[in-house]
Parts: structure tokens; sequence; C-alpha cells
């Protein structure tokens, strides 16, 4: 049982390129197959023992006999395979050759393991010495598509990364090879971008390599190195182009599947949202707080669960790392519209920590920090006849027709804004509704800062009966405004004044 015994009648010829030394090594290897039905397997104890004391020659001809064994029918023990694979060997062009020829016809037991140690032995080697072998690499990829579910395992990863190297001359290809077409945003980034990520490969490579949680310190280094500013406005515009993307149904081979993003796409996305980290651009936070609110919920935009989960942690976790109070906002979006309770867990942790530092606790913070959008008192903002509403309703002299006369720079400005407002509303919606659940209590001050006077939280904050905690009191509020005496709500007349005998007092709603 073995490499000599097992090897298929078409494939021994392959032993005759061989030297006697590496064959007596297999033939000493053959021994330490232990037959266990309903295959053979590597006694551990008994290889250890025979690898005492090795040399590169050895563990070559080791490497050569495992890589053979994924031929034979009476053996299967892939983890094998991978731990020699984990050895820096340095080939002979002809035993890398060799090695290749071994992935010429898929093994279903073997899956994509049969790769290990072929691409081990390439990895390192220049783009030049491994042309003569592109053949047979990218028969080997080709070969992988026939296995279901292999597509997204690091040993393909590499060899996508490895092929990918070899078509820089056709940047649309080479991205083709880094990305498969698995999911409808892959379709997009091969459609629109293709091109223009193909002209910043080494970069997009290095995006594509973004597989773990956080980004190591060498990961962020090379960032730094490959990162020019084609790549960065090539990050603004795929990550701008999320927000808008919505999953949709594919075919896996068997049945179709509501798919969002396939593990390889989140995990370049992941790249280029690492990528934005040391960015010092005005839209940086609004871009990843877009991004984590549509990966954060779920499907068809409701629901327990994430559409992608890792993308909408790596936005959060680039947003924790940068600081700032301008990340509160777009961080109480999440949180108002996010179900996922690891995603809000994170953003709790992310809002308590951005509160420490400024002495606040997390309520505070959040409060302290929602945007105006520019609207007066009223919640409105008017400029040459043009109004904008809190609820973000535009409307000309009271008409909601825009006539053409309209400056079209400031009725672009102003529907961004719209836009803006219509996604704030529902945040701060659920802050009071939240803090009306918890039964917090403010100072008057407070209170009138940032709820009643505020332009956007207002207009929930001024709905509401608020309650006086300690007895009789009146507050000075603006005309027109709602005041709380002896514990009661009501409306001023617009040029009533009262006083303000004590300002401390605690108020609810």
């Amino acid at each position: 049982m073995g490499v000599l015994d097992g090897l298929p009648a078409e494939s021994r010829g392959w032993l005759d390129e061989l030297d006697p030394g590496t064959l007596r090594m297999f033939d000493r290897l053959d021994g330490v197959v232990s037959p266990r039905a309903p295959y053979g397997y590597i006694d551990n104890p008994r290889f250890k023992e025979l690898s005492g004391g090795w040399g590169e020659a050895e563990w070559r001809a080791t490497a050569l006999w495992a890589q053979l064994l994924t031929l034979t029918d009476d053996v299967f023990d892939w983890p094998f395979l991978v731990q020699v694979a984990r050895r820096r060997l340095n080939w002979t062009p002809r035993e890398r050759e060799l090695l290749w020829r071994t992935t010429g016809s898929v093994s279903e037991r073997y899956a994509d393991t049969v790769l290990e140690i072929p691409v081990s032995a390439v990895r390192r080697v220049p783009v030049a010495e491994r042309e003569p072998l592109l053949a047979l690499m990218t028969h080997a990829r080709r070969q992988m598509e026939r296995l279901p579910g292999v597509i997204a395992s690091p040993v393909v990863r590499r060899l996508d990364d490895l092929l990918a190297e070899h078509l820089a001359g056709d940047p649309g290809a080479a991205v083709r090879a880094l990305l498969p077409a698995d999911d409808a945003f892959a379709d997009l980034l091969h459609d629109e971008y293709g091109e223009r990520l193909g002209r910043v490969l080494p970069m997009a490579r290095h995006w594509a390599t973004a597989t773990a949680a956080n980004p190591s310190r060498r990961w962020t280094q090379v960032a730094a190195e490959r990162l020019t500013p084609e790549a960065a406005e090539l990050v603004r515009e795929i990550l701008g182009r999320v927000p808008a993307y919505r999953e949709g149904l594919r075919h896996n081979g068997y049945v179709e599947v509501l798919v969002y993003l396939e593990h390889r796409t989140a995990d370049l996305l992941r790249g280029m949202i690492w990528t934005c980290e040391p960015l010092d651009e005005p839209w940086v936070t609004g871009l990843l707080g877009d991004v984590a609110l549509a990966t954060g919920i779920g499907m068809g935009g409701s629901g327990p669960n994430a559409r992608n989960e890792r993308v909408a942690n790596a936005a959060l976790g680039v947003l924790d790392r940068r600081g700032g109070l301008d990340a509160v906002p777009w961080l109480a979006r999440v949180q108002a519209r996010v179900r996922r309770r690891n995603i809000l867990a994170k953003v709790a942790g992310i809002l308590a920590s951005i509160a420490a530092r400024e002495g606040l606790t997390s309520d505070q913070l959040l409060e302290r920090t929602v945007p105006t959008f520019g609207l007066g008192f009223d919640g409105s903002r008017t400029e040459d006849g043009l109004t904008l509403s809190v609820t973000g309703a535009i409307t000309h002299h009271g008409r909601t027709t825009i006539p053409k006369s309209v400056d079209r720079g400031l009725l672009a400005e102003f529907r961004a804004t719209a836009k803006e407002l219509k996604k704030a509303l529902p945040a701060e919606r659920f802050r009071v509704e939240r803090a009306m659940a918890t039964e917090r209590v403010w100072h008057w001050e407070a209170v009138r800062e940032f709820y009643l006077d505020h332009p956007v939280t207002g207009s929930h904050a001024r709905a509401l009966i608020w309650e006086v905690l300690h007895g009789p009191a009146a507050q000075r509020v603006r005309p027109g405004m709602l005041s709380v005496i002896l514990s009661k709500a009501f409306l001023l007349a617009a040029d009533t004044e009262i006083t303000d005998p004590t300002i401390t007092r605690q108020l609810r709603p």
C-alpha cells in the first residue's frame, strides 16, 4: 500500500523521472501507511520517528510522495498534505512541474487540498520562473470549478492571486481571476470597474487578502505602501455603491438561493474599508456609516440577522479606530435600524469608548452630536424662496413644484440634505423613545438645548409632555414653545415671557 504500489498505470511513468534516492525514500515512506478501512492513513508516530534529523532533500521527497498519494485509490490523508505544504522547500523546476502535473484531474476526496503542496512550491517563485507552469496552473484552477464550495478556500485564493499576477498585462482578466463572479456585486465590479481595478492590481490583490477580523500591522503597512490616489478614488466609488445594492436570487449549482455578498467579494470590500482608516478625507466617516448600516440590516432591510456581518463589523471597526465625534450620528443610525445583537453590542462599545474620552455617558454623547443640518429653530431652512423642512420636504414659496429658475446648485444641496434628514429622523425617534422606556431624567437646560430647541430632535421632543419630578416650577422658554408649570404642560402665546426660578429641576418625558 502506498505510492509505489497504488499509483495508476497512466502515471507510473513519472517514477522514471525520479532519481534512485527519491525512489528509496518513497519505499521507506510507503511503510508508514497504516491500513484502516476504508483507506490507509499516515501513522504519525512512525513518521515522526522516521523523519527525525531529515534535511531538505528528504522533505522534498516526502512532499512529492504525499502529492502522488492523491492519485492512489487506497490512501486518504489530507491533513498530511497541509502539514508538509507548510515547509519552505527549495524545489527544482522539474520537481515543480511534476507537482503540477498531479493536479490534472479532479479528486473529490482531496478536493482543494491537492493544490496545497503545488501552490506552496511556486508561491515565492518569480513570475518569470512560474511562466512554464502557467498552463498547468490554469488547468488546475478550472478543475476546482467542478467541485462545490471550494472557491472560497484559502489555497484556491492563493492560486487565483498567482494567476492574477501573470495577467497584469490584461487588467480585466486579472480582476476576473482575482474575484470570482459569485454574486451581483462581483459582476458589477467586473463590468464597471474591471479595467480600473486592474490598473491598481497590487492594491487590489492586497484587498483580496483581508480575511481576518481586523487588519494586522503588516497588512496596514503594505496597504499604505500600495495606496495611490487612483486606488483611494476607487475605494470611494465602489464602497459608495454598497448602500444601494440589494440581494438577489442566484443558482448555486443545486437550487436558487438569495445571495447578497459571497465571501470573496465581502473580503475585497473589507480590504477597501480597512484602507480608509488613515485617509484624511471628509467623505470617509459618512461613507463607512452608510456601509455599516446597509450591510448590518437584515435581508430585505429588516430582520434579526445582518446582510453581511463581516463587512458591517469592518466598517464599524474603522470608525472605532479613527475615533472622533463625527462618527456618533452615523453610529446612532446603525443603532436605530440594525437588529443583529453582535453588531449592536459593538456599536454600544464604540459609543461608550468615545463617550469616555469626552467625559460623557453614551446617552449624553448621542444627544450632543445630533447635527442641525443648517435648519433653524423652527425646523426649516429658507434661501432664495426655497424651503427645506425637517421632514425632508422641499418647497418653493410654499409650493411643491420647483420652477426651473431656481438655482440648480442650491436645489441639489437641499436635496442632499433632505436625504440625510430622512436617515437621521428615525434614529432620533428611536433615541427619544428609548429614553422614555428607560425613564431617563435631565436638567431643564439640557432638555431645552438638546431636545426642545433642537431643530431635528425637537420634532419628536416637542410632541411629548414633560414631567417635573421635584414639584412646581416655571421655566423660561422661547415664545410659542412648550413650558412646564405645576407639572403640567401647555403652549405659551407668542408674546408670553416667564421666569425660571430653578433651572436645576429634573424633568422626564
